[in-house]
């Protein structure tokens, strides 16, 4: 996952209104712009905002993107809201909340660090970097609340035709505390926002389609640049193996593959399916360290000494929390908690 200071808030019950939301999607949703025939990026929108009690009249902005996780296509919608940034996940083919994560929310290990509601927030310290760096319409962008030299502080990193930009920002004030722009060495200005490509979940379906294999897990889609051309870069695991894709970014030709034997797994390891799920298997981590809202949340489907596990891993209020969950039972195997 990539870095984030984010806490994550596995929702168990949905207000009424998202209940309201996911009803009328199961009886409009169709095959235009949506995944697989089923909602589309409008509607999940639209459910993201109703978790949340908004309209889009209520957010600076919003933006959603289709992906793979865990053997299913989800949405990943974005949104910002009084300096909050929300990235809300929903099940494509049902339109039902499966997450919500909102960034800079979190105490990140200090106990001197203020409330981010008691700071300029994430919105407004990245407009201030932009301001300084004279930029408009960023991408790749990522505003973490941190602790830093005594101050609580704003990361902001952001990139644009070709560069990387990386600012400090006071999250008290909005002074500019550092700053850095350096050349993306291996990221032409002329590359296609992902926008233009065929798109994560399209990569990902061709890859899938090249291997005959469906319902993968502990998958990663990420878009690059090689050999002079916009590509996917798809990693996934089933029945034993490790498979990796090259994948067009433009016509979804299938540019490199490989199919390794996965050194972790067993031939008694259940289809991820057939588990828990990850979902089930972090609430039982959560519940057992009586942790609620936490940040930085990973969740990887393995075998280990014989059965199959989710590994989770979380923080919060400056402590790191390390748990392996039986995947069938949701028994608690293992568990570390230290100090972040």
């Amino acid at each position: 996952m990539k870095k984030n200071s984010r806490k994550t808030i596995i929702i168990a019950a949905l207000a009424a209104c998202v209940i309201m939301a996911i009803c009328v999607l199961a009886g409009c949703a169709g095959a235009d712009n949506g995944v697989n025939g089923a909602v589309t990026a409008a509607q999940a929108e639209s459910v993201a905002l109703s978790a949340q009690g908004l309209t889009k009249a209520d957010v600076s902005y919003i933006t959603s993107e289709a992906d793979r996780e865990n053997g299913k296509t989800v949405y990943e919608v974005k949104f910002v809201k009084d300096g909050v940034l929300f990235e809300v996940k929903i099940d494509a083919a049902t339109g039902a909340l499966i997450s919500v994560d909102t960034e800079n929310a979190g105490n990140v290990g200090s106990s001197d660090i203020p409330d981010i509601s008691g700071t300029i927030g994430a919105e407004a310290a990245l407009n201030a970097a932009l301001a300084h760096a004279g930029v408009a319409d960023p991408y790749n962008v990522d505003v973490d609340y941190e602790y830093e030299g005594g101050k609580a502080v704003f990361d902001v990193e952001f990139d644009k035709d070709g560069y990387e930009y990386d600012y400090v920002v006071d999250a008290a004030t909005g002074e500019i505390l550092s700053s850095y722009k350096k050349s993306e060495n291996d990221y032409p200005a002329t590359m296609p926002p992902v926008s233009e490509t065929i798109g994560r979940d399209a990569a990902l379906n061709a890859a899938l389609a090249h291997a005959g294999i469906t319902d993968p897990y502990n998958v990663d889609v990420d878009y690059d640049y090689e050999h002079g051309s916009a590509v996917f870069e798809v990693e996934f695991h089933k029945s034993g193996y490790e498979y990796e894709y090259v994948v067009d970014a433009a016509t979804g030709e299938i540019l490199y593959s490989l199919k390794k034997y996965d050194e972790e797994y067993s031939p008694s390891m259940p289809d991820a399916a057939q588990t828990i799920g990850a979902e089930a298997a972090l609430n039982a981590a959560l519940a057992h360290a009586g942790v609620a809202d936490p940040y930085d949340v990973e969740t990887e489907y393995e075998y280990k000494s014989g059965k199959a596990v989710f590994e989770v891993e979380f923080k919060k209020n400056g402590y790191e929390y390390d748990y392996v969950v039986d995947a069938m039972s949701g028994e608690i195997i293992r568990f570390e908690k230290e100090r972040d």
